[in-house]
């Protein structure tokens, strides 16, 4: 009988396998059989009702915790006949009890956050599309190319260059334009 300022609960472990072991200062029992009752005591608020719960008796001083009795069965099944909802059943229990699983999840999760990239890497990004962007030519520089590409066609041909600077020295002496 525990006094009443004791009690058990679930604390912030409420969804997740809990229990507690009690043992009796001393066995209890007959020979021909013994009927034993359990109250328990809610004292609290209404939300905070007891769930789904199992009572296990030992003689043994070392009392632990087996498999819910869904889960024993589930096990009993041979894989081949287990359906998914089974399977996912199991699963779930196996992940709740493997202490590193909810280590790793966690790790596995923070992975895929998305890396928070410093401002100062955007600057010199955005500064590197910019100067890769082609530059335009100078369209001095375009003629210039283009009369470059003319006088190297006239070095070939020096009687068509000969007669271009005929002609263009009639049409630039004054004595031509004050005729004309």
């Amino acid at each position: 009988n525990l006094a009443s300022a004791n009690g058990w609960a679930l604390g912030n472990r409420v969804g997740k396998t809990n229990w507690a072991t009690f043992q009796l200062k001393s066995p209890v029992g007959y020979a021909a059989g013994t009927r034993l009752r359990f109250r328990l005591h809610q004292n609290h608020d209404p939300t905070h009702q007891i769930g789904r719960f199992r009572i296990s008796l030992s003689r043994n001083h070392a009392v632990g915790l087996g498999l819910a009795e869904s889960l024993v069965n589930a096990l009993a099944k041979p894989e081949d006949q287990r359906t998914a909802e089974v399977k996912a059943q199991l699963l779930t229990a196996f992940r709740k009890s493997d202490p590193s699983f909810a280590e790793l999840e966690a790790a596995h999760n923070q992975a895929k956050v998305p890396v928070i990239v410093a401002p100062e890497i955007i600057k010199l990004r955005e500064k590197l599309t910019r100067v890769s962007q082609p530059i335009p030519e100078d369209s001095l520089l375009v003629q210039l190319n283009q009369d470059v590409a003319m006088s190297s066609t006239q070095l070939s041909n020096s009687r068509l260059t000969a007669a271009q600077d005929l002609a263009w020295a009639l049409i630039n002496s004054p004595a031509f334009l004050f005729n004309h």
